[in-house]
């Protein structure tokens, strides 16, 4: 049996859970070629995602091979290891990786991966990290993905979204997912939400970035981690501002220490 690496959000209680990569239909996308050791994650939810690592080699399958449309609908597609912030909760550390293996795909072979997650019969793909954006050629896979008829989302902490970046992407981004955990300075440099050397971003600016976005035709997601620092911080001002047709809340809780997401549409929200 296939020895499986464990996985930061194998911890997830009930809303996601971990499947044995040698048991799931997902399996069959790893390429037995490649050195990296990855597990897949796949939540099932009403948005059932399949997370993958860098370094993940994907062999060409039919969807009625692997039955993914009626497994997984999107890839979580952590292309970076690499962020310029530091939070002290993040989960994304790629510790599940050898040390051996590089932390990032080529453009050519990144290229090809979501070709092959195209064909496989997926519908979604989330570009994450790390920090996506600080991928010199995310701007390419993020076009390459919609022109194969997938609808594409970045996974951001915001820093490195200007004017001329979502102009340049307003004809292929779909979603802009914001990861915005307090608009408090102090609170934020508790957290780690900090690039070093800058302030930590102010909420005007949070706000005019999911502005710019919404008036470009790209939908606005916020995600938040509630954690120690933030949870008695009254954030529901900014999300009413922000208007978000999408929030996503990772909580962590004090006993047990695990997190459990759930994804609230902005009628639920604001119900």
């Amino acid at each position: 049996m296939e020895e499986r690496i464990p996985h930061p959000m194998d911890r997830t209680p009930h809303r996601q859970h971990a499947v044995q990569t040698q048991a799931s239909p997902v399996s069959r996308l790893l390429d037995p070629n490649t050195a990296a050791a990855v597990s897949l994650t796949v939540a099932r939810s009403s948005q059932q995602t399949a997370v993958l690592n860098p370094r993940v080699g994907i062999r060409e399958v039919s969807v009625q091979e692997c039955s993914i449309a009626n497994e997984v609908t999107t890839v979580n597609y952590h292309l970076w290891k690499s962020c310029n912030m530091g939070c002290g909760f993040c989960f994304a550390t790629f510790l599940d990786l050898p040390l051996q293996v590089a932390t990032y795909l080529p453009q050519d072979d990144s290229v090809r991966q979501i070709t092959l997650i195209a064909k496989a019969g997926f519908l979604k793909i989330n570009f994450a990290g790390g920090e996506p954006t600080l991928c010199p050629w995310l701007p390419e896979l993020i076009r390459h993905a919609k022109s194969l008829g997938l609808t594409t989302s970045v996974v951001t902490n915001g820093s490195r979204i200007t004017e001329g970046w979502l102009d340049n992407l307003a004809d292929s981004l779909n979603i802009l997912a914001i990861s915005i955990d307090s608009v408090d300075a102090e609170t934020q440099q508790k957290i780690g939400r900090t690039v070093k050397g800058r302030s930590p971003m102010a909420e005007a600016n949070y706000l005019s970035i999911g502005e710019s976005a919404k008036a470009r035709g790209i939908r606005l997601k916020v995600n938040t981690v509630v954690n120690r620092h933030n949870v008695a911080e009254g954030f529901r001002p900014f999300v009413k501002a922000a208007a978000p047709e999408r929030q996503g809340l990772l909580v962590f809780a004090v006993k047990p220490p695990s997190p459990f997401m759930v994804s609230l549409s902005n009628h639920e929200r604001t119900a």
